[in-house]
Parts: structure tokens; sequence; C-alpha cells
């Protein structure tokens, strides 16, 4: 797991998260033009070897760096590489005329009500998962962070881990939830607003299928770029 230093000062989840929108609405669009969004990640993950009666051969931690483009209905490719092979695969439209909350220029209130609809009555654990999930399909516009973190701001059971480095050696600040058998870790570009990392850590031995000790990270997820380019293959 990773290690947190705590403020010297009492912090409140609330006041960071409106603090990092803040800086999030501030910041300008993402680099490079074109019809394309380009995402880079890395995920580090819990992978075990098993018969068809669940009888655990051998585990170990898998590590996939990911490049994704994709259009604005959502078609383009993906390219995981693992232990140095890599697989791509086309993926088709995904998103319906209509429902691409934040792909205009509203303003962080408005995406903020949008949102709230959409998500009418989840719980903070559902609000993170419903957050990094936007961030792993799509790039986040600034008033779509911006709205994402005033929401946060507003969930209770959200706690202010402090500062961290991440696994690739940058700074940011964490919070986290918890269900019942997981927390849940946000880690932020404090300067920015920016989400870096989402790190998910097993609580109870009823989550993970072989014998490692608790608590312990089971899923990691860094991300490393984004911008526009203009066609399948291209960086920004």
């Amino acid at each position: 797991m990773l290690h947190f230093v705590a403020y010297t000062q009492p912090v409140s989840a609330k006041d960071l998260l409106l603090h990092l929108a803040d800086h999030a609405r501030q910041q300008p669009a993402a680099r490079g033009t074109g019809p394309y969004e380009f995402i880079q990640t890395r995920t580090w993950f819990l992978s075990s070897d098993q018969t068809t009666d669940g009888t655990v051969l051998g585990w170990g931690t898998a590590v996939i760096d990911r490049e994704q483009w994709g259009a604005e209905d959502g078609s383009g490719q993906i390219v995981d590489t693992e232990n140095g092979v890599a697989r791509s695969a086309n993926i088709g439209p995904a998103r319906l005329p209509g429902d691409q909350i934040g792909s205009d220029e509203s303003s962080a209130q408005v995406l903020r009500e949008r949102l709230l609809h959409e998500g009418a009555g989840r719980s903070a654990p559902q609000w993170f998962n419903a957050f990094t999930d936007t961030w792993t399909t799509r790039i986040v516009p600034p008033n779509l962070q911006a709205a994402f973190l005033s929401i946060l701001a507003e969930q209770q059971d959200i706690a202010v881990l402090g500062a961290v480095t991440d696994r690739v050696g940058r700074h940011g600040v964490a919070v986290s939830t918890e269900t019942h058998e997981r927390q849940l870790v946000l880690v932020f570009d404090e300067t920015t607003g920016a989400l870096l990392d989402y790190e998910q850590i097993a609580l109870t031995a009823t989550t993970v299928d072989v014998p490692i000790a608790l608590p312990s990270t089971v899923g990691y997820t860094v991300w490393l770029d984004h911008g526009y380019v203009d066609s399948v293959g291209n960086r920004p």
C-alpha cells in the first residue's frame, strides 16, 4: 500500500475537495487537437491461476500498460501491453446521443446538476467508482472535474489520508472511503485537481482468492497521459 503523511493541521475532506475543485476549474483544456481522445494508464492487479473447481495453482501481481483511442461516439482502439506482449482490440460505439455529460462547454454547476440527477442516491463508494470509470473511458474536461469534486465534497464517510508519493514518483494528496470489504483511495494533483491514481485495498478475506496479509492492495491504476489526436495510433 501507499504511505501517507498526515497534514500538520486537521483538514476536512470537504475543504480539501472544494480546494481541488477550484483548482480544476481553472485548468486549460487537454492539449492537442483531433477527433480522438488518447488516454494512457498503467494498472496493477492481483492475478491468480485456478482450476475449474476454484483451486488456486499460483498467484502474483500483473501489470498492464494501456493506450486507448476513442472517438466522440466511443469507438476506437485499446492496446494492452503485459510482460512485453501487446494485444490490440477495436472498441465499438459506446456512448448514446445526449449521454455525454461534460462534452460541451457547460459550467461546473450545470454539470454538477446533471451528475446529481443521473446518480441520485449514490453512496460515496459509488461516486468514487463513477468518477474513476469516467476517467478510464474519456478525457475529463476541467468543469466536469470540478463538478465531480464538488459532489464528492458533499459526501459522508470520506477521509483525508494526507500527502503521498504515488507509484510513478508523483506528489499528490489522497482521500478515501470504505465499503464493508474494501478501502477505496483517490490520489489527486493538489495544484491542478487532476486525478492521478486509484487504489483498491482489500479489508476482508472474502474479497481475495489467495492467502495474502490484510489489508492489502488488490488493484491500482495510474493515469499517465491524455490528449486529443488526429487518428488512432497517434499520441499527443
